[in-house]
């Protein structure tokens, strides 16, 4: 799995939830610099990796993105499951990389677990990364 993870919810549990019965769950979180670019961020990559290996789901969390994704040289993919909000455009690529490296992994696009997603509740928290004031 790949991505944000920046505010947890309910959704995502689920998630984790739905794909840990695939296998031990390995997650990739996107380093901020990636991030930034497109949307603002409440907690920073290592927070964020804190998050998720605190809730128990995951054997490991890694922080890397295209081009590199060098966390596979460590653990390499036998399943790989991409949200069901992910942009397209990047499932494509990382499928594509993924692929000519390891022609077995199978893919996954799981559901939407929850009525609920992170960038309604990121708007909803007036929160300022530069000024570092929550609420």
């Amino acid at each position: 799995m790949w991505g944000t993870f920046d505010i947890l919810h309910e959704g995502h549990f689920r998630l984790f939830q739905e794909a840990s019965k695939l296998g031990n769950l390995y997650e990739i979180v996107l380093p901020d610099k990636r991030i930034g670019e497109s949307k603002r961020i409440v907690h920073d990559e290592n927070e964020r990796r804190e998050n998720l290996l605190r809730i128990g789901y995951f054997k490991d969390v890694f922080i890397d993105a295209l081009p590199d994704l060098k966390c596979f040289d460590l653990v390499p993919p036998d399943i790989f499951c991409f949200g069901y909000d992910q942009d397209m455009q990047w499932q494509e690529k990382l499928k594509s990389h993924i692929s000519n490296k390891f022609p077995k992994c199978k893919f996954f696009i799981m559901g939407k677990y929850a009525n609920i997603h992170s960038s309604n509740l990121r708007k909803a928290m007036k929160y300022s990364r530069s000024s570092g004031k929550r609420f």
